[in-house]
């Protein structure tokens, strides 16, 4: 006997669904095999069941399309592959040019400037002077009060011989010395002066009237020192100049270029001269060239500095004076003292003087020799 077909449970609230009219006639199935059988459907909620369709949709909603689900065994997107070295240097430089071409552009500055405002501008900077800036010369002053300084005992000063000047030769051009052949074995007084110095110009009358004064002959010599670089269009210097030349004391006239005066440095380093710059200086040496008395400031009393060159001219028969000037050796006066060519510090006192504490001893068919003053000449 064939079975029956199972019919599924409605829910009661479901509508019957019509049944067709031929489906009725259909003979029922012979066989229904077991794995066959369809499962029962789920119950349907009844607060599903109960929920009215939407009465409408929003037209903007109803025309975005709905996003299509994604699987979940769907592969992930793969990762961008690394840029190579060519790309990267590539994209590099398509960086850096422009940042160049705006720097290059930057500093040639703007090209479009109306004329007018770069005309203004270059007005308005400061012209750069093609002239040297101008050096400060140091011009030694009369000091606030004159002063006389004895000096005892006497000094000597090893470097004063030896001190670098110029001379005037007679055609005016200026030659080098040294202070040592002016000076000689007699008594020497050296006078420091310049134009621009008002109290030098009034001094150096009164001294060549006081040399004038007196027949001092060969005993005495006036050493004058000028403290400017010569000048022929400097007229009161040429007229001082041309006196001294005419003055009989006077053989020899010296140039000093130092700014503040070489002569008046050496006193200062020696301590007999407070002031390193010190303009109009008198300076009275013996017949040893040794420092005996010192004037610095305008001299007016005159009568002082006779007083004072009576009493050296008292000590000169002591001394190898008048005997003559001593022949200096071949080369003397180059500032090196050279045994080959025979000089020492008697045959060329220029370049080999004795220190400060040593004196010159020569005796007969000896070489002269710089020795301690109590020594005498010891081999």
């Amino acid at each position: 006997m064939p079975a029956e077909p199972r019919l599924h449970p409605v829910p009661k609230d479901s509508p019957a669904a019509p049944v067709p009219k031929d489906m009725s006639r259909q003979p029922a199935p012979s066989h229904v095999p077991k794995d066959s059988r369809q499962p029962a459907p789920s119950p349907v909620p009844k607060d599903m069941s109960r929920q009215p369709a939407p009465s409408h949709v929003p037209k903007d909603m109803s025309r975005q399309p709905a996003p299509s689900p994604v699987p979940k065994d769907s592969p992930a997107a793969p990762a961008p592959a690394p840029l190579s070295p060519r790309r990267f240097a590539a994209l590099l430089a398509a960086i850096a040019l422009p940042l160049l071409l705006v720097l290059a552009w930057s500093l040639q500055g703007d090209p479009e400037a109306p004329a007018n405002a770069r005309r203004l501008a270059a007005a308005s900077a400061p012209e750069a002077s093609s002239d040297p800036a101008p050096t400060t010369i140091i011009r030694p002053q009369a000091p606030a009060v004159a002063v006389s300084v004895t000096v005892d005992p006497p000094r000597r000063l090893a470097r004063l011989a030896q001190l670098s000047l110029g001379a005037l030769d007679s055609d005016g051009r200026l030659v080098p010395t040294r202070l040592a052949p002016a000076l000689g074995r007699r008594i020497s007084v050296v006078n420091v002066w310049a134009t621009y110095c008002a109290p030098c110009m009034r001094e150096l009358p009164r001294l060549l009237d006081l040399l004038a004064a007196r027949p001092w002959g060969a005993d005495l010599r006036l050493v004058p020192v000028l403290l400017e670089a010569p000048d022929r269009h400097n007229e009161p210097q040429q007229a001082a100049l041309r006196t001294l030349r005419a003055a009989p004391a006077s053989k020899q006239q010296l140039v000093d270029l130092t700014p503040a005066g070489a002569l008046q440095t050496l006193l200062h380093e020696a301590g007999l001269l407070p002031e390193r710059a010190t303009l109009p200086l008198t300076l009275v040496l013996d017949c040893e060239q040794r420092v005996r008395w010192l004037h610095r400031g305008e001299l007016t009393d005159t009568a002082a500095l006779g007083a004072v060159l009576d009493d050296l001219r008292a000590e000169l028969p002591r001394c190898s004076e008048p005997s003559p000037e001593p022949v200096l050796a071949d080369g003397c006066g180059d500032a090196y003292c050279d045994p080959d060519r025979a000089e020492d510090c008697a045959t060329c006192p220029p370049d080999c003087a004795c220190p400060e504490n040593r004196e010159c001893v020569a005796l007969a068919g000896r070489r002269a020799r710089c020795n301690f003053r109590s020594q005498g000449l010891k081999d």
